[in-house]
């Protein structure tokens, strides 16, 4: 799960509310994103918070304990940690907000979305209702794509 997180974290944000469910080095809850990405991997030993730990765990008593910054990057986590309120459990269960197709952030999730925020477009080829349809058969389909791409392994190429 936590490499999804690493791998998503401009997909995905953590709405902080309790902190029991949110990451607190892997997820998206601060201005920072994931706070690992700005310290690297030595930042929960400098902190001394555990890499699994949650957002609550971060905090005593309705503040946040953290010890002195030594680096420039403890600094900026401090202070973007620092600009959140501490958690209260009669606030609520923290959530997950997903990018939306406006570049907003939602409850709803969409791979629809996901997949056209990822992927590079190119330009619309003229040929593509002759080739991808609903009946096409895969395997044909593949090969008149190389072939109009001019991409088939014919002997002329497979010399060069």
């Amino acid at each position: 799960m936590l490499q999804l997180k690493e791998y998503l974290p401009d997909f995905m944000r953590c709405n902080v509310l309790d902190g029991q469910d949110g990451s607190f080095w892997f997820d998206y809850w601060t201005e920072l994103g994931p706070l690992i990405s700005v310290v690297g991997e030595e930042g929960p030993r400098a902190l001394r918070i555990r890499k699994d730990a949650h957002i609550v765990d971060a905090t005593r008593e309705g503040s946040w304990r953290l010890p002195p910054a030594r680096t420039l990057e403890m600094v900026m986590l401090q202070a973007a940690v620092s600009a959140v309120p501490p958690q209260d459990p009669s606030n609520g269960k923290d959530s997950f907000s997903w990018l939306q197709a406006n570049g907003s952030y939602g409850s709803s999730f969409s791979s629809k979305v996901t997949w056209d925020h990822i992927r590079a477009t190119s330009p619309e080829v003229s040929w593509h209702k002759v080739i991808w349809f609903k009946e096409n058969i895969p395997r044909n389909t593949f090969m008149t794509w190389h072939a109009l791409l001019r991409r088939l392994p014919t002997k002329d190429r497979l010399r060069r």
